[in-house]
């Protein structure tokens, strides 16, 4: 019952202030957490609307993006999260995920090999990088 009374007065507050991208975020934030990606991707996309530093609303719209399969719109939400936290490695590692799946394996790589130089323990599969480095290879190889 707490959670639905948070959102519910979240909601209320945007409701009465239309420039409030706090409430918005809060209250997409508690809806990702209870599933609720439809309701929640409004909320999270005026948010940023309002607010382009909002980095939770950034992330918000970037996993509600990879869970659709919409990888370009991933891409753009997890570009616009690393601007603002350049240092995220879970954001670069969904950038590297959403890279991969649009075929950019340069970039993707890059973006593993970020994630890494942050965070040397970051839960990288070893067999995903390796085919990551495969294709990003085999890209340059064909362009010389």
């Amino acid at each position: 019952a707490q959670p639905e009374r948070a959102i519910a007065a979240f909601l209320e507050a945007a409701r009465r202030d239309p420039a409030d991208a706090t409430s918005r975020t809060r209250a997409g934030q508690l809806l990702l957490e209870r599933g609720r990606q439809k309701e929640a991707e409004p909320l999270l996309a005026e948010a940023v609307r309002l607010d382009a530093t909002r980095a939770r609303a950034w992330e918000g719209l970037g996993s509600i993006a990879l869970d659709g399969r919409d990888y370009a719109r991933a891409e753009q939400a997890h570009r616009s999260l690393l601007r603002l936290e350049p240092a995220n490695v879970s954001a670069w590692l969904r950038l590297a995920a959403a890279l991969a799946r649009q075929d950019k394996w340069s970039e993707a790589k890059d973006a593993l090999d970020t994630a890494r130089s942050i965070d040397p323990g970051a839960p990288i599969d070893s067999q995903l990088r390796a085919y990551v480095e495969k294709m990003a290879r085999g890209i340059t190889l064909s362009q010389h």
